[in-house]
């Protein structure tokens, strides 16, 4: 199961699995296959997956392809398991197994943690699926979440060690799998382009010129607090627009803005590949989410220089540091709390900007190095480094 490389040094072998890994995608697609392209001189990996981009698998040794279903996703979650099982099962050998998450059924060796079923479901009062959502989607998500938060139990009682992507995350591993080793790989968050479009030009396409916009990005708009920040927008002054990026429904929303009087308040953008345009064009950038482990998002509105104001969760204590730190970070998730942190920020723009470039210098510890070098090291002291 282990080999040489071209210059003929040892490579033990590491399997990763992952449902998709894609250089230009998001999250966990995109690290894990960061991880293979810069650790293939060291290791020879085998790579169980559904799909993979074609420069990713130029750096693998091996590439088993499992066919999985599109939709509905607790069906997709449930064929992966089974098949991806199997097929470690038939390769597994000497090697390490480093899972994307909580998904097969065997015992491997390290599991990313991007997020803590058990953590979700916490922040959600206990609950499966979220307030408000139709049936069917309420049915697929606690369906889900059931299987997900399964193989997570199952996976950290039987010796996987987390590979936690922040600290918050190491802190939910010990509370709800006390037993379980937790390692800390910080993500890593690549820089955004240059914006192509002037801020002024950009506010125009948006509709919000003579405007102050709050920006808010991502989906699971329940989760995320949009819906607090809508009553927020209550309290703030009326040329205050709040812009929402992501998948969510859109149609809820919209009908809860009417109901307020906030038809003309609200931008509902949908899913945009233009965020570095949209952050230079934001006056404050808000998190009011019950839980993220990391929030790619919130270090990337502070690699664009935009203000802050977050609840509690993802790396925001690790962006805010002590009274004069970047941005707000709010003691309360509530639409009182969210509204003063929003108009302070507004109110004080230089004290905004100021704040702002803090969080920027901080935000440039999340890089691809750093994340590399911990899942060597973790690599190695679990045996499998290089040997002569």
């Amino acid at each position: 199961m282990h080999g040489r490389g071209a210059n003929g040094a040892y490579r033990p072998t590491v399997t990763v699995v992952a449902h998709a890994i894609d250089r230009s995608g998001q999250g966990m697609e995109r690290l894990h296959a960061r991880l293979i392209e810069e650790l293939s001189e060291e290791f020879r990996f085998v790579v169980i997956t559904g799909s993979i981009d074609a420069a990713t698998a130029a750096w693998a040794d091996e590439i088993v392809k499992v066919r999985i279903p599109r939709r509905p996703i607790p069906l997709r979650f449930a064929v992966f398991a089974l098949t991806a099982s199997f097929a470690l099962w038939r390769r597994r050998g000497a090697s390490l197994v480093h899972t994307c998450g909580a998904i097969v059924l065997p015992q491997v060796d390290f599991i990313s943690v991007h997020l803590c079923q058990a953590g979700v479901i916490a922040a959600n009062g206990g609950r499966l699926a979220p307030r408000g959502a139709s049936r069917v989607r309420s049915v697929n998500t606690a369906v889900l979440k059931i299987m997900a938060r399964a193989m997570e139990r199952r996976a950290f009682t039987h010796g996987a060690s987390a590979m936690v992507v922040a600290e918050r995350g190491r802190a939910e591993i010990s509370r709800f799998y006390p037993n379980t080793p937790v390692i800390l790989t910080e993500n890593a968050v690549p820089d955004l382009p240059a914006p192509t479009v002037a801020r002024a030009a950009m506010r125009q396409a948006l509709g919000v010129e003579d405007r102050r916009v709050i920006l808010m990005v991502g989906g699971d708009w329940a989760l995320r607090g949009v819906g607090l920040v809508l009553e927020a927008l209550t309290m703030l002054d009326d040329d205050v627009v709040l812009v929402v990026v992501g998948r969510g429904d859109a149609a809820s929303l919209r009908r809860a803005a009417g109901e307020r009087g906030l038809a003309n308040r609200v931008v509902l953008l949908g899913q945009r590949s233009d965020l570095a345009d949209l952050y230079g064009a934001a006056d404050v950038f808000v998190v009011a989410s019950a839980y993220e482990t990391f929030s790619l998002v919130l270090v990337e509105a502070a690699r664009s220089h935009l203000p802050i104001v977050t609840t509690n969760v993802g790396v925001a204590s690790t962006l805010h540091d002590g009274a004069d730190g970047p941005g707000l970070l709010l003691a309360e998730r509530t639409p009182e709390a969210l509204a003063a942190g929003i108009a302070d920020v507004l109110a004080d723009p230089v004290a905004s900007v100021a704040r702002a470039e803090r969080a920027f210098e901080r935000s440039q510890r999340f890089t691809v190095d750093r994340l590399v070098s911990a899942v060597r090291a973790a690599y190695h002291a679990a045996g499998e480094g290089p040997r002569s």
